[in-house]
């Protein structure tokens, strides 16, 4: 759930899944490709990928900045359990491929 609407709606929890760190990854993604800084970020996309089991979600964040050809591809896999939301994997990779449709 989108972190603005799970605030709005009183439920912020709901906004974040277990074992996720936004600012981890973003450090991660600076310090592997220098030249995509966040304040150079330019858009970013969120796009379910597919079901790898019953309880486990793909998706894939693609971050563009700008001055960089190509984008950051951020994997990540959750296990839904319940009303509990856990990462479980993270792989982010550099690409000239899109997601985006």
């Amino acid at each position: 759930m989108p972190e603005d609407l799970a605030e709005s709606l009183g439920r912020k929890e709901s906004g974040h899944a277990k074992g996720e760190d936004e600012k981890k990854t973003m450090h991660e993604i600076q310090s592997r490709f220098s030249e995509c800084a966040e304040e150079n970020l330019r858009k970013g996309w969120l796009i379910a990928t597919g079901w790898k089991s019953e309880t486990e979600l793909t998706v894939v964040e693609e971050f563009a900045f700008f001055h960089v050809i190509g984008q950051v591809a951020v994997t990540r896999t959750y296990k839904i359990n319940g009303t509990e939301v856990t990462m479980t994997e993270e792989k982010i990779v550099k690409t000239t491929k899109s997601i985006v449709p």
